[in-house]
């Protein structure tokens, strides 16, 4: 948990972060009690300050997240919350997020999460084409900070899919030279596109070939960056279990 004197929106440049909410936390039984006029009042004046941080119309769709949503107590709390605030419930993808939960250090009570944004951190404006088993931004984020980036780095990213971590890698610093691996010429066309929504495509020599044999001099690159195909998604188990020794093996 964090305390912030100022702006919610400051959270909203984090990009190793998924999302930011705010924490309420009722000293009550049951969620039934959040229906309680002084309970209820807290929760939507919050929800509101929330609601007031962005333009007119930012906030349309509503949903909760909790055990047993599907409820009658969730159900009427839902129905009450989206009648207050005028927003209409959507199963999924919603502006507006609550989670209700119990307390994670054990204490007694309900905790109602608050989103204080209209779409996940891991949302990004550069990605103009959606791949099947794209990674999550946020995860990529991190993945390039742990190879401790640096402006002389040579880097390579294999099997580069639709370019997730060459996009987030070339927006926290430059590098000497950048290639991206892809058997897929779709997966390819798909990177080209999100690296020229990003403003890294300049930077990156893109290369259709089999990982398990690069077209590349042995110690060329001085990191190598890669989100491996896992479950069924891409390829079957046969063609994963050749595929991550011979990947290993070139790497």
């Amino acid at each position: 948990a964090v305390e912030l004197r100022g702006d919610l929106r400051l959270f909203n440049d984090l990009r190793a972060v998924t999302a930011v909410h705010l924490v309420l936390t009722f000293g009550v039984p049951r969620p039934k009690a959040l229906l309680g006029h002084e309970h209820f009042e807290r929760l939507t004046a919050v929800i509101r300050d929330v609601i007031a941080l962005y333009p007119e119309g930012t906030f349309s769709t509503f949903r909760v997240s909790a055990a047993g949503s599907t409820s009658s107590v969730f159900t009427r709390l839902t129905g009450e919350l989206a009648t207050h605030l005028g927003l209409s419930i959507v199963p999924e993808k919603a502006d507006l997020v609550l989670a209700v939960r119990r307390p994670p250090d054990g204490t007694l009570g309900w905790q109602v999460l608050v989103r204080t944004m209209p779409m996940p951190l891991s949302v990004r404006s550069w990605r103009v084409h959606n791949f099947p088993g794209a990674l999550n931004a946020c995860v990529a984020n991190v993945m390039v900070r742990l190879a401790k980036p640096s402006p002389d780095d040579r880097i390579v990213n294999l099997m580069c899919g639709s370019g997730t971590i060459l996009a987030e890698r070339l927006q926290i610093l430059p590098a000497r030279a950048v290639v991206g691996v892809d058997v897929s010429s779709s997966a390819l066309q798909a990177c080209e596109r999100n690296l020229r929504a990003s403003g890294g495509a300049p930077s990156v020599s893109l290369v259709q070939a089999d990982v398990a044999k690069l077209p590349m001099r042995s110690r060329s690159v001085d990191a190598i960056l890669a989100d491996l195909p896992y479950g069924m998604l891409i390829g079957s188990a046969g063609e994963l279990d050749e595929l991550y020794p011979a990947f290993m093996d070139e790497a």
